[in-house]
């Protein structure tokens, strides 16, 4: 598409009259579109319009399909097809970027004032009165009223209301409830009062309770006639007897508590604590709490237990537990339980997935909710009977597959401690059934060693056949080189014999030759 170089023309439809009535959340956008040599554009054409902050965070988006260009004319209502602007405060600057056919136009336009009074949109009519929704304020001069409609919406519920000489009138259920009259300091109620809690400091004193005169005028007066309750300063004590609440018998049957509380809680605020004081007045046993809602169990003057507010429990070491349940066992001591027992995670359903427990004097190592290893007076033993497993076959080829492993020399990263084994993600590639992974099932984290067991069986009895064949023929080329050793050995008697028989006809012949001559 040819370069635009049109100026585009923001006409915002959104007129003084919305602070009267619910506005239309649109802004009319109106210009004119030429291409690089002057000419209007005309036909359809897609447009795009974005709404972006100063920051140049995209806050809203419109696409505007088929718009017809007249003369290079053309006229869209950001809001009439997905409505982008209900979600607005239109509390900062924000600006508009138009895109015609996929190119955006620059610089983005500004919004000006009108589209800003979106801010307004809460605000309606009511009888000449400003009805406001959500979180708007108003401060208006002389007699004014504040007020929420009923459900029908054609009568006042509740609100406050000014009088000229300065009165305020609290209304509730569309009656005048309170009047407060800053002239005299006083405060008018027509009805009842109910309070939480009261606090009239003029004429206060510790034991002091609150009277009225004849005219209903209230003030703090010395409490008359006698109790078993002593104060001082701001000390209240009862040296003797029992104190009940919510019985009249506390402690009963002889108990020798002092403070019997019957059908509810004691609750106390921030830190607290129940502890006995030993017979130097400090802190024996009992529990308390710190400001951060732990409770912490104390004995011999120190703290044992805690409990912390997100669940975890501290037995031995208090500071900060690690897990949900944290054990440290001081003075080389024991966790020491009775018959079976076990500790475990569960699954979400409550089932044992991964832990120890003990049976029969035997400990069993959990994983994935089964028991895969006992640890006996005799050693480990790995879960292998067969009425475990299925799809059972021989391992085949082991010992090819032993030749493709690769004992190694290596030394811990962690304390370069020197050691020998395998390379997991090496074995991976050999035996991946020996291989354990990460909770990402791609990670390799290690090797099950025992199970390589297994493979060198097979590879040694593959490896034993090979040598029995090898024997074997060994064995028969010995007994033929035996035979041909005997034969050779029979072949060269023989010749002997021929080569002995030989010599002496090779004589006789001679000696008759020598006759001949003479």
């Amino acid at each position: 598409m040819k370069r635009i170089l049109s100026a585009v023309v923001l006409m915002l439809a959104l007129a003084a009259r919305m602070v009267w009535a619910a506005p239309p959340e649109t802004i009319s956008i109106q210009g004119v579109m030429k291409d690089a040599s002057g000419q209007a554009v005309t036909g359809t054409h897609n447009i795009v319009l974005k709404i972006f902050n100063l920051s140049g965070t995209q806050l809203a988006s419109e696409t505007h399909n088929g718009v017809s260009f007249t003369d290079g004319f053309f006229s869209v209502v950001l809001g009439s097809v997905s409505n982008p602007l209900s979600g607005l405060a239109f509390d900062e600057p924000y600006e508009v970027e138009i895109s015609i056919n996929g190119v955006p136009l620059s610089p983005k336009l500004a919004l000006t004032a009108a589209p800003y009074s979106l801010n307004m949109r809460g605000i309606s009519r009511f009888n000449g009165s400003l009805h406001f929704k959500g979180t708007k304020h108003l401060i208006v001069d002389n007699d004014y009223g504040l007020f929420s409609l009923n459900s029908a919406g054609n009568a006042l519920d509740a609100g406050v209301d000014s009088e000229l000489d300065g009165r305020l009138s609290l209304w509730a259920t569309g009656k005048h409830v309170v009047e407060i009259n800053g002239a005299s300091m006083s405060m008018t109620v027509n009805g009842s009062v109910n309070l939480t809690g009261l606090k009239m400091s003029t004429g206060a004193a510790n034991g002091y309770v609150l009277t009225s005169d004849a005219s209903g005028a209230a003030s703090w007066q010395p409490a008359s006639g006698s109790s078993p309750w002593s104060v001082s300063g701001g000390t209240i004590y009862y040296n003797g007897g029992k104190v009940g609440i919510g019985t009249a018998t506390p402690a009963p049957g002889g108990g020798t508590g002092r403070l019997h509380v019957s059908g509810g809680h004691i609750l106390v605020d921030n830190d607290f604590g129940f502890l006995m004081l030993n017979s130097a007045g400090n802190h024996g046993a009992g529990m308390d709490s710190d400001a951060n809602n732990n409770l912490s169990l104390l004995a011999g003057g120190a703290e044992r237990m805690v409990v912390t507010n997100d669940g975890r429990v501290g037995i031995g070491t208090t500071s900060n537990p690690t897990g949900d349940v944290s054990v440290r066992i001081a003075r080389n001591g024991h966790v020491v339980v009775n018959s079976d027992f076990g500790f475990f995670a569960a699954n979400a359903s409550g089932g044992l997935l991964a832990g120890i427990d003990a049976e029969s004097g035997n400990l069993n190592l959990w994983a994935q909710g089964g028991v895969h290893a006992q640890v006996t007076t005799s050693g480990i033993a790995s879960v292998s009977s067969r009425k475990w497993k299925k799809n059972i076959r021989p391992i085949e080829n082991a010992l090819g597959l032993v030749r493709k492993l690769q004992g190694v020399r290596y030394n811990w990263k962690q304390n370069d401690r020197r050691d020998i084994g395998l390379i997991a993600e090496e074995v991976a590639e050999v035996l991946p059934e020996v291989v354990e992974y990460e909770a990402n099932g791609v990670d390799v984290f290690g090797l099950r060693y025992a199970n390589l067991t297994a493979v060198l069986v097979e590879a040694v009895k593959e490896q034993q056949k090979q040598i029995e064949a090898q024997q074997a023929a060994l064995d028969k080329q010995s007994a033929l080189i035996a035979q041909q050793q005997a034969a050779l050995e029979a072949v060269m008697k023989r010749i002997a014999a021929l080569e002995k028989d030989g010599g002496q006809k090779m004589a006789v012949l001679k000696d008759q030759e020598i006759g001949t001559s003479r």
